[in-house]
């Protein structure tokens, strides 16, 4: 009994000095799982990270593509606009002027039936004070 007590406390004393290595050897794994793991977050962090940098910049872009599209949209509708305004001012100079030619010629060729009555008028009371 003596003995088997101490093949038992032997083979305790060499589970003993086993099991620490053993936990050791978890320990180190678990250890070395923990840095691996906190290696991948962070390297899916970083991914992460740039994919949302990326985004704000692909969006950034974006609204600047539509805003310089806009820009350009408002350009050419005022450029439009401005052709059409002077268009429109060449038409009014025009009819403007058109309207005082015919008042011009309508009182040039009053003036002329008058001008030329008063010279009929005229020869008749010549050509009848002559006789």
């Amino acid at each position: 009994m003596k003995q088997l007590l101490m093949g038992c406390a032997a083979l305790l004393a060499l589970g003993a000095i086993a099991a620490p290595p053993a936990f050791a050897d978890q320990a180190s794994d678990a250890a070395a799982a923990a840095k691996k793991d906190e290696a991948n977050a962070k390297a899916a962090r970083d991914r992460a990270a740039h994919y949302a940098s990326s985004a704000a910049s692909h969006a950034k872009a974006a609204v600047d593509a539509d805003a310089a599209a806009r820009k350009d949209v408002i350009s050419r509708r005022a450029e439009y606009r401005k052709h059409r305004l002077a268009a429109n001012d060449r038409r009014h100079r025009h009819a403007v002027s058109a309207q005082e030619h015919a008042i011009s010629a309508s009182a040039s060729a009053r003036e002329k039936a008058v001008t030329d009555s008063a010279h009929a008028e005229k020869r008749a009371l010549d050509q009848q004070n002559r006789r």
